[in-house]
């Protein structure tokens, strides 16, 4: 009499494991430059807001007769009087990231973000081939706001 037994055999679930190990070997490293792109392409999208929101403020700010070169400089707000800062801010809604804009004549020429320790920039956006995450948000602003014959000043 033959006994039926269901089931796999060791060899076949050792196959398996190492087939799903090339697998995970191959796929994790491009996983992880995706993850990369995706947060250097998050931080410059938040620096592109706080760009549109600096730049509204400080279009406020003129209509007002208020000149805008800096980031404490009182505008007007629906409360009273904030900072330029205080009101970015608030039309910001509350972000969970750090920013910075520089300001000339009541138009913002630059503005960067530190988001989750991702540097990102507008007008000139952080490349997502950079993979270093050591920008400060000075050098982030600076890189945002430097050109040299058309090209970005990241490195």
């Amino acid at each position: 009499m033959k006994k039926n037994y269901k089931g796999f055999t060791l060899i076949e679930l050792i196959v398996v494991i190492a087939i799903i190990g090339v697998l995970a070997a191959i796929l994790v490293p491009a996983m992880m430059g995706w993850v990369r792109k995706a947060a250097i392409n998050s931080a410059n999208a938040n620096a592109k807001s706080v760009f549109t929101a600096a730049q509204t403020v400080a279009q406020e700010a003129e209509t007002a007769g208020i000149a805008v070169n800096a980031t404490n400089v009182q505008v007007p707000a629906a409360g009273g009087s904030t900072t330029f800062a205080a009101a970015v801010q608030a039309s910001l809604n509350g972000n969970g990231y750090t920013w910075d804009v520089t300001v000339s004549s009541n138009i913002v020429v630059a503005a960067a973000t530190i988001t989750n320790g991702w540097a990102g920039g507008y007008p000139n956006q952080r490349p997502n081939t950079t993979t270093s995450k050591g920008y400060t948000l000075a050098t982030a602003l600076t890189a945002a706001s430097n050109t040299a014959g058309g090209a970005t000043a990241w490195s």
